[in-house]
C-alpha cells in the first residue's frame, strides 16, 4: 500500500470514527431530552386511577368451563414466544446483554402467566400481577435498545436500576391507586426505542 493510500485510509477512518461518536452525542441528547419532557409532563398531570370499567372485557364466552375463554387462551402466545426465544439466551456479545436477555425472556414467561390469570379472573390484585412482569419486559427492551444505540456502559449500568423502577411503578400504582409512574413505564419505551432508532 502507498503512503498516500495509507494516509487516505488513516483519515477515513479518523474521520469514521468522530461521525460515530457524534451519532452517539446525537442519540445521547434525544435520549435525555425525552427523559426530561416525559418525567416532567408526568409530574404536572393530576393522578390517573385505574377504570373500573378496563375489567369489563368485549368477550366474555365461556368454553370449557374456563370464562373469558379467548382472552385467557391467548395469553399462551408469550409462554411459546419465551419458550423458543430461550435458547438463544447465550448468543448476545457480552455477558450484560446475555443476563438481560435471559430475564427478558422470564418476564415474558411471567407476562404468559400473570395475563392468563387475570383474564381469567379480572380484578385489581390480579391485574398487578400482569403488569408487574410486563414492567420487567419492558425495560428490558428499552435497556438493550440504549446499550446498542446510545452507549454499551450506559445500557449495562441502566439495567438493574430500570428494573427496579419498572417493578417499583407496578407496586406504586397498587398501593396508592395511581398509575402516573406506571404509564411512563409503559409508553416512555414506546416513544424512546423509536426514536433510538431512527436517530
Amino acid at each position: 500500500m502507498s503512503v498516500r493510500a495509507k494516509c487516505l485510509k488513516g483519515r477515513a477512518h479518523i474521520f469514521g470514527d468522530q461521525s460515530a461518536f457524534y451519532e452517539d452525542v446525537k442519540r445521547s441528547r434525544v435520549f435525555a431530552l425525552l427523559t426530561v419532557f416525559v418525567l416532567g409532563v408526568a409530574c404536572f398531570l393530576p393522578p390517573i386511577h385505574q377504570d373500573p370499567l378496563y375489567h369489563h372485557f368485549a368477550n366474555h364466552a365461556k368454553h370449557l368451563g374456563i370464562g373469558n375463554f379467548w382472552n385467557v387462551v391467548s395469553n399462551l402466545a408469550f409462554l411459546i414466544v419465551a419458550a423458543l426465544a430461550w435458547p438463544r439466551r447465550d448468543y448476545m456479545n457480552k455477558p450484560w446483554q446475555r443476563r438481560c436477555f435471559r430475564i427478558l425472556v422470564l418476564g415474558i414467561s411471567f407476562v404468559s402467566i400473570g395475563s392468563t390469570y387475570y383474564h381469567w379472573q379480572p380484578s385489581e390484585a390480579s391485574l398487578f400481577g400482569d403488569r408487574l412482569p410486563m414492567t420487567i419486559v419492558f425495560m428490558c427492551i428499552l435497556t438493550m435498545t440504549i446499550g446498542e444505540r446510545v452507549d454499551g456502559q450506559l445500557g449495562e449500568t441502566l439495567l438493574w436500576p430500570l428494573l427496579l423502577i419498572g417493578a417499583s411503578s407496578a407496586v406504586y400504582w397498587r398501593l396508592s391507586g395511581d398509575l402516573r409512574p406506571y404509564a411512563v413505564v409503559q409508553f416512555y419505551p414506546l416513544i424512546a426505542i423509536p426514536l433510538m432508532l431512527i436517530f
